[in-house]
């Protein structure tokens, strides 16, 4: 069986396949990797929210057309929020931006720590060894191989769906 291809092998395709111009002459929605980084760690940190709002306020002036996931995003957390009665709408407003958290926020990305995780195994170290590189990372603010455990189960999941899409 073929081994999948790296990340970066992926990622690069993906990049290039994004900017290509379809065939039928309708431009693609623009990709923007800092977009990506920045929703990406949106939930587990209020700086990368705060990134993305100022790469939204940068495609706004700039008049580019925004990627769209960052559209979804903002018209997300309008949508969410300004259903709610005064009082509420903006802490939900904030919330659904990313900028505040309901109840803690994620100790860390569970891609991020999949990733970490998995390529430890394929160094042939065991699990516990793997969930706690994942606690010495720098990049995550996870305490507790439990913690680490929970957000690699959830990354195991999505690879599971993923896997499962015929």
């Amino acid at each position: 069986m073929e081994s999948p291809p790296s990340f970066e092998a992926f990622a690069g395709a993906a990049l290039a396949w994004a900017q290509a111009e379809p065939a039928v002459g309708v431009p693609l929605p623009p990709f923007d990797a800092r977009v990506v980084d920045a929703l990406a760690w949106a939930a587990a940190e209020a700086d990368a929210a705060a990134q993305a709002l100022l790469l939204a306020a940068e495609y706004l002036r700039s008049g580019e057309p925004m990627p769209q996931d960052l559209v979804e995003h903002l018209a997300g957390a309008i949508e969410s929020s300004m259903h709610e009665p005064s009082g509420v709408r903006e802490i939900q407003f904030l919330q659904s931006l990313k900028l505040t958290a309901k109840n803690a926020r994620p100790k860390g990305n569970y891609y991020e720590v999949g990733l970490v995780v998995e390529e430890s195994l394929r160094a042939g170290d065991n699990i516990t060894t793997a969930l706690d590189e994942v606690i010495a990372d720098p990049r995550f603010k996870i305490e507790s191989r439990a913690t680490a455990r929970k957000l690699y189960n959830q990354y195991l999941r999505a690879r599971a769906e993923h896997d499962s899409i015929p």
